[in-house]
């Protein structure tokens, strides 16, 4: 009986092989510039991305921009709309303004609020202050 027992362990065991080597791999984000966004955003549609670019946090205007000074203009065509509502510095303190890297699925299909944006970084995983 302890034969049987072992020799059906192994072969359901050996059926669970497969499924285990099949799991689908993490997947690691692109290091992706926001130019290389704007320019040819067909390359990373639906892509998990890390950028890096001034974010700005506020009621219908989450974005990350190239400079803070598109920012400060209103320069939405030169940024993204970020699904998130505020990063954290390295010491784990939030904030709402400041350069960041921001890690999540790139699309240009959707264009944020009122479609002012070149696209959208949706499902955001990271949102981390960039050292100076």
């Amino acid at each position: 009986m302890k034969v049987l027992c072992s020799l059906v362990f192994l072969s359901v065991l050996g059926l669970m092989q497969p499924a285990v080597a099949r799991a689908p791999a993490v997947e690691d984000p692109i290091n992706v510039s926001i130019i290389q966004l704007l320019a040819t955003p067909e390359k990373f549609e639906g892509k998990l991305i890390l950028v890096r670019g001034y974010v700005h946090f506020e009621f219908e205007g989450n974005g990350i921009y190239l400079h803070r000074e598109d920012y400060e203009h209103g320069l939405t065509s030169n940024g993204l709309w970020v699904d998130a509502r505020e990063c954290s510095q390295f010491n784990g303190k939030s904030f709402k303004s400041g350069y960041a890297y921001v890690a999540g699925r790139f699309t240009a299909r959707e264009r944020g609020h009122m479609g002012m944006w070149s696209g959208e970084i949706q499902q955001v995983q990271r949102c981390l202050g960039a050292p100076d």
